[in-house]
């Protein structure tokens, strides 16, 4: 828009030069001679009107300039804050652009240093020593549970036999007791053969009834068995789950990893 305003106000310059060039040619043209101004007073006022007609143009044209001029300083001031703002926007501009060319070799340094990390872990994978290594690992580890697994079963199968071993003395002993007490009181009754019939049904009544408090004893002690020996297995087989789902968790972990190295590889 300044710019615009420049050429308008050139040209018009322009026109109010040729104007005033084309009315003192005129003026020029229609001034009568000296003689004649010094003898014709009509003549002589014509000549002072035509002159005070020129200087008023003139000033008017001076007038016209000078304000031309102001508007020229003040859209030359215009430029210049223009041109300083467009100075500082090309300055920030270039600031944020080496900003961001820096931060973008930045991270592709850092895309570059990963990617060599990944190379490097890939090459390493790749070797045969590193390779016939983890497989190495793989079985020392496939060792080492089985060999947990066969001592939590030998120590299961010692308590279970310890178990068994002291219930079984402990029955024993109270079989013994009981019959140690059943021969003493048949001892006893052979001894008074003087008691009657109601002694002897009292004597066979309490052997039936040791009898059966035996059988039961036996039983009690063959269901605790039976129950011990059902939670031990079930012990052991839910502790080789749990190691043989460690195991294969640990082989889907290394599986996993590598085919995701391979693909990334790939990729590259």
């Amino acid at each position: 828009m300044c710019w615009t305003w420049l050429v308008d106000s050139c040209n018009q310059s322009y026109s109010a030069k040729a104007t005033h060039k084309e009315q003192h040619a005129r003026g020029k043209d229609a001034l009568p001679s000296p003689d004649r101004l010094l003898t014709d007073r009509g003549s002589y006022i014509a000549y002072l009107e035509s002159q005070l007609e020129r200087v008023s143009a003139a000033c008017l044209t001076v007038t016209s300039f000078d304000e031309r001029l102001e508007q020229a300083v003040s859209a030359i001031r215009c430029l210049e804050e223009k041109t300083l703002n467009l100075a500082r926007l090309v300055a920030v501009t270039q600031q944020f652009a080496e900003q961001q060319e820096a931060a973008q070799r930045e991270s592709a340094a850092e895309v570059l240093r990963r990617l060599c990390s990944v190379e490097a872990r890939l090459e390493e994978l790749e070797e045969p020593p590193r390779a016939a290594a983890w497989e190495a690992k793989l079985r020392a580890v496939s060792a080492q549970v089985d060999a947990k697994l066969a001592e939590v079963g030998a120590a299961s199968e010692a308590g279970l036999a310890e178990a068994a071993g002291r219930l079984q003395a402990a029955l024993e002993e109270g079989c013994h007791t009981a019959h140690l007490a059943l021969e003493k009181r048949m001892g006893e009754a052979a001894a008074a053969r003087s008691g009657n019939s109601s002694m002897q049904a009292e004597l066979k009544s309490g052997m039936e009834q040791q009898g059966n408090k035996l059988t039961a004893l036996r039983q009690e002690v063959k269901g605790e068995l039976t129950a011990l020996r059902q939670e031990v297995k079930g012990e052991l087989t839910a502790l080789r789950q749990e190691l043989r789902q460690d195991r294969l968790y640990s082989l889907a972990l290394l599986c996993a990893w590598g085919t995701a190295m391979c693909l990334l590889a790939k990729r590259q």
